[in-house]
């Protein structure tokens, strides 16, 4: 493989990364204001269980992937940062 086929694989797989996960977290908020509203409304046990599982994956992304305009704070973001700071200093 040469460098430019790398080169487009690479930039492939970071623009599907970047399309996919924030169209992700953008729905999922959407579905748990109307999955809590629904719970709210109608006491159904479904409904809480959906909110639930729903707050916990949000949960999980911002974990994951959060980042703020004055510091990575994703838990990726900082196992690539260690990554890359071994990776110079040895």
């Amino acid at each position: 493989m040469d460098v430019v086929l790398l080169s487009r694989i690479q930039f492939g797989l970071t623009s599907a990364f970047h399309i996919v996960f924030p169209t992700l977290t953008i729905s999922l908020a959407l579905k748990l204001v109307v999955v809590e509203w629904l719970w709210l409304s109608t006491q159904n046990a479904l409904y809480y269980r959906m909110s639930s599982f729903f707050l916990e994956a949000g949960l999980l992304g911002i974990m994951l992937f959060a980042r703020t305009p004055y510091h990575n704070a994703g838990i990726i973001d900082v196992w690539l940062s260690k990554a890359r700071g071994s990776m110079l200093s040895g």
